[in-house]
């Protein structure tokens, strides 16, 4: 079997694909704020799941966007700390 036969259906949605829920999570934001920069078009295109009310993105498309507004919330969080630092920490 291949490495990929061997991962779940669940894993491989995992790893290609990033819902809000987990960007949620990872910034500490709520729904409303991913949404609202949706709108505002601060995001790529969202796949589109009909009948639910699910948004979903595709990890490679979507990661520079989360990583750089990660960036911007560390440090409006803490604003004593240096570019450097924000830096250092957003790649552990």
């Amino acid at each position: 079997m291949t490495e990929q036969q061997d991962q779940s259906a669940q894993q491989r949605f995992e790893d290609r694909y990033v819902t809000s829920q987990e960007i949620c999570k990872r910034l500490h934001i709520t729904r409303a704020t991913v949404v609202h920069a949706r709108r505002r078009g601060l995001l790529p295109d969202a796949i589109a799941v009909p009948g639910v009310q699910l948004i979903i993105w595709e990890r490679a498309a979507i990661e520079r966007y989360v990583a750089a507004w990660e960036l911007m919330l560390r440090a409006r969080r803490n604003p004593r700390a240096s570019l450097t630092t924000l830096k250092a920490e957003a790649r552990a």
